[in-house]
């Protein structure tokens, strides 16, 4: 019985097809700015969202892409607000979001800010 369980498990997990291969942001902490890499498995991509929240749980930063992906995929981020504000020092929340097919992926990191207002 264990065999066929463990076998079923493996065939699930090589079936699965995984978007985001690789999600992080360099430098972590940093000062002035961060740069995002996304590693992708496949540009048939539907949207992807990169959102940033506070601690407490405010976004207070996004960009989104509906097309034309290419892997890997860079994008920037100053530590300001939506409004172009510089954000204070702190841990934030980095959330991607992939639509593909039908289907939803999502990762999530920590970033650092060490020099803000």
């Amino acid at each position: 019985m264990r065999k066929y369980y463990i076998l079923f498990i493996m065939i699930s997990i090589l079936c699965s097809q995984i978007y985001a291969l690789n999600f992080y942001n360099y430098p972590n902490p940093f000062r002035e700015k961060t740069t995002f890499k996304i590693e992708l498995n496949d540009t048939d991509i539907k949207l992807l969202k990169i959102e940033i929240y506070d601690e407490n749980g405010y976004k207070v930063w996004s960009f989104q892409k509906n097309n034309n992906f290419t892997s890997p995929l860079a994008i920037e981020w100053e530590g300001k607000d939506e409004k172009g504000k510089q954000l204070k020092a702190g841990v934030y929340i980095a959330k991607l979001r992939i639509e593909y097919k039908g289907k939803t992926e999502e990762r999530v990191i920590k970033v650092a800010l060490i020099k803000g207002y």
